[in-house]
């Protein structure tokens, strides 16, 4: 499974920036293309510092902050006849130092799904853990992720995901990432699937 993805941010003040998004989600197996669009709204507290953050270091530069959002989510092999979901997003994201210039990343996230005219939400923990390099004069972060997924259709633990990427800094306004994830489905069906992401992100 390949998934490109283009993110863009924009700074409103020193707490606050809007994050929008646009992905494609090529599922090799299943043969089909899904599309992502997304409006977001990132709220925070002091930067860490006390100081203005860099352009690519806004989140990593607060200890914690929340994200308010919207995605539209749809097939775009077969529109006419698959059902697009709507999809609220909350999340609050905190950050904690650790030895060795580490540190531990811990993200709550709520889904408010509506696919189809049926509601649904799911509860999406994460933690992981990052550091951040310098090579040259540019910065290098890579990070591993867990994530488990709580669906309330089922009422049980549906999902868990499996992350470990890099995020490097190539001019003063673009970065890419690049990962791996590996996810394991356990509702409704049991599945596996090993994803590689490419992210390319613009600040303004």
């Amino acid at each position: 499974m390949v998934l490109p993805e283009l993110n863009a941010f924009i700074p409103l003040s020193s707490r606050a920036r809007v994050f929008l998004l646009s992905a494609i989600t090529e599922d090799l197996s299943r043969e089909t293309t899904v599309g992502e669009l997304g409006v977001n709204l990132d709220l925070t507290l002091k930067p860490i510092l006390r100081r203005e953050p860099g352009l690519g270091e806004w989140e990593r530069e607060r200890y914690l902050w929340v994200r308010v959002g919207y995605r539209l989510i749809g097939n775009l092999d077969d529109a006419a006849d698959s059902k697009a979901e709507h999809r609220g997003i909350f999340e609050v994201t905190g950050r904690i130092p650790l030895l060795w210039d580490l540190w531990l990343v811990d993200r709550a996230r709520v889904d408010l799904r509506d696919v189809g005219g049926e509601f649904s939400a799911r509860l999406r923990p994460r933690v992981g853990l990052e550091r951040k390099f310098t090579v040259g004069n540019h910065a290098l972060v890579p990070y591993l992720q867990v994530e488990a997924f709580y669906d309330t259709r089922f009422g049980d633990w549906s999902r868990e995901r499996y992350t470990g990427g890099a995020e490097y800094e190539v001019t003063e306004h673009w970065r890419v990432e690049s990962y791996f994830r590996r996810q394991e489905d356990r509702r409704p069906t049991r599945a596996h699937e090993k994803g590689i992401g490419f992210v390319l992100k613009y600040y303004y």
